[in-house]
């Protein structure tokens, strides 16, 4: 048997202008608000990691940076929250890939809209843009408030990974979680609940008609006795 992190290891999904050449000099700056990025998978998968081109903004020493995933209203990021991440800021001001990891894998559905927010500001960081390819339209905004009107479109660059797992396959692994344990021993308890709810009906079936049965005989006279 193989652990599921064995038979689908965390791998590169797609990306997003990832093989586009880096512009020189171009970098995306804001200071006063959250930025968000849309993201739309091409494929359901558990997402795990991400990769955004960036400058670090001639930071001292490493750094981390909270950013959230958030599913889509009305075409900007909504409220809900559905998984947080860390992106780690290294020192100095070379222009690279920043990695970033996610607090646990999360399921993302192929052709659904999902925001990446950066929301603390100042940035500690730039976003590197690409000479061409595809553009992004951003939105700015922050605390659950994201403008309705794009931030413009840009030549981001970012990847993705994540493990791929076909729905169609069975995962084994070595023990099963307590989850799935308690929800089998519910089950369980379920099931005999069922069977003894219809083991009483029976009982109070049968006691109708025998009872039924008794008021439908015919009654023999009583023998009173005679009072002196």
């Amino acid at each position: 048997m193989y652990e599921t992190q064995e038979m689908y290891p965390v791998q590169f999904v797609e990306g997003f202008n990832e093989n586009e050449e880096p512009a020189t000099g171009r970098f995306f700056t804001w200071e006063e608000s959250g930025i968000a990025i849309p993201y739309v998978p091409s494929m359901t998968y558990g997402l795990s990691r991400i990769e955004i081109y960036g400058v670090p903004n001639n930071l001292e020493a490493e750094r981390e940076y909270t950013f959230h995933l958030r599913t889509d209203y009305d075409n900007r990021p909504s409220r809900n929250c559905i998984i947080s991440g860390k992106l780690t800021i290294p020192e100095g001001d070379n222009a690279q890939w920043l990695e970033g990891s996610m607090e646990q894998a999360i399921i993302v559905l192929a052709q659904h809209r999902y925001w990446l927010t950066l929301e603390e500001h100042p940035l500690p960081f730039s976003m590197g843009l690409a000479t061409g390819g595809a553009e992004l339209g951003l939105r700015t905004g922050s605390d659950g408030e994201w403008a309705t009107s794009s931030l413009g479109k840009h030549n981001c660059m970012l990847k993705f990974y994540g493990r791929i797992i076909p729905t169609a396959v069975t995962l084994v692994t070595k023990e099963e979680p307590h989850s799935v344990k308690l929800l089998r021993r519910i089950e369980k308890c379920l099931v005999e609940m069922v069977e003894l709810i219809r083991e009483q009906k029976e009982l109070l079936v049968r006691r109708d008609e025998d009872e039924a049965g008794a008021n439908n005989r015919p009654r023999k006279p009583s023998r009173g006795r005679m009072r002196q």
